[in-house]
């Protein structure tokens, strides 16, 4: 079990794309947007910020390192 985070910190954040956003997709516009998830020593994604992606459907080796295009996400995300 990892220790408890020091009061007053916050998991490191990144912006992806999704895998499906390479597909032109007519039904779900959430496809194409770009997510922030919570990440791990090695940067790779473990929590999305949002409920409209699955972490699975993120795409770990593209980090846009700009603000999220989903607007949930972009609340809730601290730069």
């Amino acid at each position: 079990m990892k220790p408890p985070m020091p009061p007053g910190t916050r998991p490191a954040t990144r912006v992806f794309g999704v895998l499906a956003g390479a597909y032109k997709s007519r039904k779900s516009l959430s496809d194409a947007l770009t997510h922030a998830a919570e990440v791990n020593e090695r940067g790779y994604p473990v929590k999305v910020l949002c409920k409209r992606v699955d972490v699975g459907h993120l795409c770990p080796d593209f980090d846009t390192g700009e603000a999220p295009t989903c607007p949930v996400c972009a609340r809730k995300v601290v730069r």
